[in-house]
């Protein structure tokens, strides 16, 4: 479904190319060519950050959700049983008790409730964001995707990511912004744009700082 061709290098160092159905493989080629410094001061730059991710804890200890303000302090406590329970305490306390050596298992159990976070804190904003600016939808989804921040889909669904609790709350309020602009443009065309512009004056920045934004996730959260 692509209408115009796109270069970007991920945050594992991979080079991506998304081009229209019939784009010549030899155009894509010279592209590639053509921006190979680039894509190795990209790849640099990704490497440098897996390298400060693989310097992460496996489990945090503090858990600072940029976003809504809310620092969470983490606690774990080794019970008997093989499964692990997560109870939200006082003063942005969490407490995991059971089985806290299964590293991957306390993981999912806080990405779990990470999602039930995002759901409370991103539900109310993105719904009084819409009606400060007019803007309606029909139903909000919380996921966890790798590569979108978030989506709208053609039955009035927006998809936020429960990661954007983690970046700065000027760039989740763009992303909002922008999901809300697809009720009115189902695309990407100058009119979408241009009722974005409209809404959101520093879009041009978020678009820019949102592609490096993945460096605020920590890594218990991309370990899936």
């Amino acid at each position: 479904r692509a209408r115009r061709v796109s270069l970007r290098v991920t945050s594992a160092g991979h080079v991506e190319v998304v081009a229209p159905l019939g784009t010549d493989p030899r155009w894509i080629a010279r592209l590639v060519r053509d921006k190979r410094d680039w894509i190795a001061h990209q790849q640099s730059r990704a490497a440098q950050r897996m390298a400060a991710i693989a310097a992460e804890p496996l489990l945090p200890q503090v858990i600072a959700l940029r976003a809504v303000g809310e620092t969470w302090h983490v606690e774990y406590r080794t019970t008997d049983g093989d499964g692990v329970e997560l109870s939200a305490r006082p003063g942005c306390r969490l407490l995991i008790r059971g089985a806290v050596g299964e590293v991957a298992l306390c993981q999912r159990t806080l990405r779990a409730w990470l999602a039930y976070i995002a759901r409370e804190r991103l539900g109310p904003w993105l719904a009084r964001l819409g009606k400060e600016q007019g803007l309606a939808y029909r139903r909000l989804a919380i996921r966890s995707q790798k590569s979108r921040w978030g989506s709208y889909s053609s039955r009035g669904t927006i998809s936020l990511n429960c990661r954007l609790l983690f970046l700065p709350p000027e760039l989740v309020n763009s992303v909002m912004l922008h999901e809300l602009c697809h009720s009115l443009e189902m695309n990407h065309s100058p009119a979408f744009w241009a009722a974005l512009s409209a809404r959101d004056p520093v879009v041009g920045q978020s678009r820019v700082a949102l592609r490096s934004a993945w460096r605020y996730l920590p890594r218990w959260v991309q370990d899936d």
